[in-house]
């Protein structure tokens, strides 16, 4: 072998580990260490239960229970899962009119043109009179029924990431999984 192929080689195995480290650390570095259902909320779309976490058997023959996705409240199937979970108990859900006010009230908070600013203090006002995130997953599931379109995608639409943080995902990550009677 001679010095250039030895360089050549040293090169090459210097470059492989190189993009194996990188890919590893973006791996890590990735929301929940790479690992699990990291769906983002272009995914928001999907029919409901689409989305779900762990599933495990339960008693009876060939019945299975699928956790809901708890750290997916924007997922309009979230609260079916979350019924499914705790059954017999009963969830308390946002009433279909209150959802449908609140998804009006979301839709209307955009800013029309270049001189109406956008209301962000709605979208805040909203998002802190929920009680848990089924109520979220309501209202989300309300608001693509009224107006055909996600919710998440509608807000992060006119919201920059700081507003999105202040104004929707700091009320919501506050709320309680959910709440039974």
């Amino acid at each position: 072998m001679t010095r250039t192929t030895t360089w050549i080689i040293a090169t090459l195995a210097l470059a492989g580990l190189s993009a194996g480290g990188y890919f590893a650390w973006k791996k890590w570095k990735s929301p929940g260490g790479g690992y699990g259902n990291n769906t983002t909320h272009q995914d928001r779309g999907q029919r409901p239960g689409q989305d779900k976490g762990v599933t495990t058997a339960t008693t009876g023959k060939a019945t299975t229970l699928t956790e809901p996705n708890w750290h997916n409240p924007f997922d309009m199937g979230y609260a079916e899962d979350v019924k499914q979970w705790v059954f017999p108990k009963t969830v308390i859900e946002l009433y279909p009119d209150i959802a449908s006010r609140y998804a009006l009230q979301l839709k209307n908070a955009k800013g029309t043109a270049w001189y109406k600013d956008d209301d962000e203090l709605t979208v805040k006002q909203v998002f802190t009179s929920l009680k848990d995130k089924v109520q979220v997953a309501n209202l989300s599931a309300a608001f693509y029924r009224d107006h055909g379109t996600d919710m998440w995608r509608y807000l992060s639409g006119f919201l920059s990431d700081s507003e999105m943080e202040h104004n929707v995902h700091q009320p919501v990550n506050k709320l309680p999984k959910y709440r039974t009677r």
